[in-house]
């Protein structure tokens, strides 16, 4: 959850300050390597859940066939 936070500063900053992606990287390296580690971490949940999801139909599915 902390990378949403990570996430929403990144967006604000460059919105407020009207930054590019270049300018934030050049001026504060670290943000920048934070927004991507966050960008990261969010993908592979995002994946994580997707897969998760899709199991439980697959097995959800096998046990109805089973029943008859």
């Amino acid at each position: 959850m902390e990378y949403k936070k990570v996430i929403v500063f990144y967006e604000q900053l460059k919105k407020n300050s009207h930054y590019t992606d270049k300018k934030i990287r050049r001026k504060w390296p670290a943000i920048y390597e934070s927004y991507q580690a966050a960008l990261i971490e969010k993908h592979t949940e995002d994946f994580r859940t997707k897969i998760a999801k899709q199991t439980k139909t697959s097995r959800g599915n096998h046990e109805e066939r089973n029943q008859f």
